[in-house]
């Protein structure tokens, strides 16, 4: 969006959209009816709700929210540098949940 080069951190933060909109059966970004400044801005500075909040269903918002929302949002943190540092970690760390072993993504503090 910003015209910036494409890297690991936008591979990783991609896969984070699409596993939002997996779990939360939306975009992260509501966008219909935006122009692109508009969508730019909405991507670029608003933070993403948790996707276990925008799931349409009371128990699946329950099963997902906590430490795979925290790791959702690791994946699409604004700060590249904040993201999972490739894929297989980001990979790693939605292993570990399924496991259910202590993951590495923390919320912000």
């Amino acid at each position: 969006i910003r015209g910036e080069i494409l890297t690991t951190a936008t591979d990783v933060y991609s896969l984070g959209v699409l596993l939002y909109e997996l779990l939360g059966d939306q975009r992260p970004f509501p966008i219909e009816g935006l122009s692109n400044h508009e969508i730019e801005v909405a991507v670029c500075t608003t933070e993403a709700r948790p996707p276990s909040s925008a799931a349409s269903d009371e128990t699946l918002r329950r099963q997902i929210g906590g430490e795979l929302d925290t790791i959702v949002l690791m994946a699409m943190h604004k700060d590249p540098e904040r993201r999972y540092p490739s894929a297989q970690a980001f990979a790693d760390d939605l292993q570990r949940y399924l496991k259910g072993e202590p993951v590495s993504a923390r919320k912000d503090t």
